[in-house]
């Protein structure tokens, strides 16, 4: 067993020890002269002694200097220090962290750290603690620390390892870094309050409802007592919304302006109504920014409303302060004035019991969020407007002077002096009539399909005047309570003019359809290899290298072709909607018949089982919009059926309230769900490599958007098949119920 090391002060006294029976073992100095010698070097060692204390005493200074510095720095640093032992006991602790948690004279020492947090955190840090205390590396924790008699506060831990000097392995302990993340939480709470708003404000509801549950987002939110949301009505600013406020409170706060001793409402020299209390300061913009209670934004707010009981008549800048909320107990206030442009039209009110619920930086961003409540009223109040002047012109296109015809099945109840004049019969004479009369030959099977089908939207017909006259006819029909039965009321329209109309129209579409010619991106791709293999053949044609230059034309031909191919696709779709095809009234079954018949050879050359539902429904428009629709899907399907054994299509449609949807399903190669959007949109093809333009199913999108419908896809993911369906409200006539 070695032996223990002897310290420095040991090995000091053992020296001097030596020292001294050295010198008792020589004689005394001999003469005079030795002893002069003698004391001459001790003089000097002396000297030397006290020079050598001297600097020592610098060194001490200068090491307590370095010392208390960085016990400052540890004492006063920007983050909060806990040393903790293995067990989680707090050992030692900086000023910091004691500021932190509001209790600076503290200790904290033999105290375990979770106690220091919120029970459920405690319970978290417990579960990591072991893991934190023998790898802290790259771990950190955000929790809420207890503050005294305060609200806690959020913070974001990190940890390091730390051995003591002196100390064995197994006694190490870990330095947790407590940083106050509070500000950056509390920004991120109000940004998702804001973005929760916003989406609230721009959902299609009533104002009323509306507003009702921004307040109620805001009252959870931000865990005040009350909130509420003042609105102009007529001169006044009443509470439009609350959440909170008792009855009493509402029943004296709800009015605002000041009266006289007579009743009147008081004014100021310019006419402008006076408001009372400090929501009227508020929203009339009277707020002074210098002074600490408001901001450059005209918000008021307190943390400790209380004090304002203090102020004498001349500190005080409220007109008639009344007091309630500090008479309700409320110590902490904010009023924030809500603006349509500039101009102050309401107030959001929040209260709660406790102090210090509020900060500058949350006054702004409700101040924000106040903005979008303001751009939110001018929105709804434009909609309202536009919902009124809708209803107007409604009244005015029912009394308008064209042909006005209410009937049972057909047969003319009444009507008014616009239809005399579009038919040329006497009022006497259409009275009784069979309508069916009033409709040419040609359209009035597929009128009365119309009628049978209680068909609710505007159709085109040709008319027949009493002088045998034919003239383009739009018909809409509603179904109306008559003396006790329900029948239909129809709007006859002459629309010889809007055909015209619409022939000019369609003229512009075809210019301005234009566009399709050259935006489109894959445009630039055969563009892009025209251009480089012609560079290529240039120098090729220098060089003499004749097999190069055959590939280089070869390259230049493709792109040629595929760009002309592009073109004509590009044609075909931009013509869509533009072409002057008459409406037919068709059966959707015979218009799948037609293209399962017209696709027969390559259903029969890939062995392609097709299978059809019943379609017993009508359709009215153009029929080559129909067989393009359906020609293109089954093409679709057969061309992405995949390595299945047995291919199968299956036709239908099914009726889903009051559309019928039409679907073309296989069992092909299906769709990832990320590109259910995209297959839709121009020159899209999930297959780059395959044949085609990519412009089907825009084109399909295009037929369908024409007559009022919507397309989609449904599909499991590749390998599973696809279905897509569409509606087209525009053009079916229900004739039976669609299985």
């Amino acid at each position: 067993m070695s032996p223990e090391p002897i310290s420095m002060t040991e090995q000091l006294r053992r020296r001097a020890e030596d020292l001294l029976a050295q010198a008792s073992e020589h004689s005394l100095p001999a003469d005079i002269d030795d002893i002069s010698k003698l004391h001459q070097e001790l003089a000097i060692h002396q000297a030397e002694l006290e020079l050598q204390n001297e600097e020592l005493r610098h060194t001490q200074l200068s090491l307590q200097k370095v010392r208390d510095r960085y016990v400052e720095l540890y004492e006063y640093a920007p983050v909060g220090y806990v040393l903790l032992d293995a067990t989680g006991i707090i050992r030692h602790t900086n000023a910091t962290w004691r500021t932190m948690l509001k209790r600076p004279d503290d200790d904290f020492r033999g105290i375990p750290f979770a106690e220091t947090l919120m029970e459920s955190d405690a319970r978290v840090f417990l579960s990591r603690f072991r893991s934190l205390f023998h790898n802290p590396a790259d771990k950190h924790i955000e929790l809420q620390i207890k503050r005294h008699q305060t609200k806690p506060f959020y913070a974001h831990i990190t940890a390091k390892r730390t051995i003591s000097e002196g100390t064995k392995n197994d006694n190490n302990e870990l330095m947790i870094i407590v940083s106050d993340i509070s500000e950056r939480k509390q920004t991120e709470l109000y940004r998702d309050i804001g973005r929760e708003i916003l989406q609230i404000l721009n959902e299609p509801i009533d104002l009323k409802e509306s507003i009702q549950r921004v307040l109620t987002t805001l009252k959870i939110r931000t865990k005040v007592d009350a909130v509420g949301l003042r609105l102009l009505e007529g001169e006044d600013f009443p509470y439009f919304a609350q959440d909170g406020f008792p009855a009493d409170f509402l029943q004296t706060e709800n009015i605002l302006l000041e009266h006289s001793k007579d009743g009147g409402v008081c004014r100021d020299k310019d006419g402008n109504v006076c408001l009372e209390c400090t929501c009227g300061l508020v929203i009339s913009g009277k707020t002074d920014a210098s002074n600490p209670l408001f901001t450059k934004g005209g918000s008021c707010w307190s943390n400790n409303s209380f004090s304002l009981l203090d102020l004498t008549s001349d500190q005080d800048p409220r007109m008639h302060p009344r007091n309630n909320c500090i008479h309700q107990g409320y110590a902490s206030v904010a009023l924030i004035p809500v603006r349509t442009k500039e101009r102050i039209v309401g107030l959001i009110q929040l209260n709660d019991k406790r102090q210090d619920r509020f900060t500058l930086e949350i006054i702004e961003m409700l101040e924000d969020i106040a903005a979008h409540i303001g751009s939110a009223l001018m929105r709804k109040q434009a909609e309202g407007a536009l919902r009124e002047s809708e209803e107007r012109f409604k009244a005015l296109h029912n009394a308008s002077f064209g042909g006005i015809a209410i009937h049972d099945q057909g047969l003319i109840l009444d009507c008014n002096q616009g239809l005399s004049d579009i038919s040329g019969f006497g009022l006497d004479e259409l009275m009784g009539m069979d309508g069916l009369l009033l409709i040419a030959e040609q359209s009035r099977d597929a009128v009365m399909n119309y009628i049978r089908s209680g068909y609710e939207k505007p159709y085109e017909a040709f008319g027949l005047r009493k002088n045998g006259e034919e003239y383009p006819l739009q018909l809409e029909a509603r179904r109306i309570p008559y003396h006790g039965k329900m029948v239909c009321i129809v709007e006859f329209r002459d629309i010889t003019e809007n055909k015209q109309a619409r022939l000019a129209l369609d003229q512009k579409n075809q210019e301005m359809e234009q566009f399709v010619y050259s935006v489109s991106h894959d445009l630039k791709s055969p563009l892009v290899t025209v251009k480089t293999f012609a560079g290529m053949l240039q120098q090729d044609l220098l060089g003499g290298d004749q097999q190069q230059i055959n590939d280089d034309l070869n390259y230049i031909e493709r792109g040629a072709d595929k760009m002309q191919r592009l073109l004509d696709a590009l044609l075909q779709y931009s013509r869509i909607g533009t072409g002057d095809s008459p409406a037919q009234c068709l059966s959707a079954d015979q218009q799948v018949q037609d293209c399962l018949g017209a696709l027969a050879g390559i259903i029969q050359q890939h062995q392609i089982q097709v299978s059809t539902g019943k379609l017993s429904c009508l359709l009215h428009g153009d029929p080559m919009h129909f067989g393009q629709i359906w020609q293109n899907l089954i093409e679709n399907a057969v061309k992405y059926r995949g390595n299945q054994l047995r291919p199968h299509i299956e036709i239908g449609a099914t009726q889903e309230g009051q559309d019928v949807v039409f679907y073309v399903r296989d069992n092909g190669m299906g769709i990832a769900p990320e590109h259910s959007e995209r297959i839709f949109n121009l020159f899209s093809q999930l297959n780059p490599g395959s044949d085609g333009s990519g412009l089907g199913l825009a084109l399909v999108k295009k037929i369908v958007s024409i007559y009022q419908g919507r397309i989609w896809v449904e599909s499991a993911g590749e390998g599973q098949g696809s279905c897509f369906n569409f509606t087209l409200p525009e053009a079916t006539i229900h004739t039976e119920t669609t299985t």
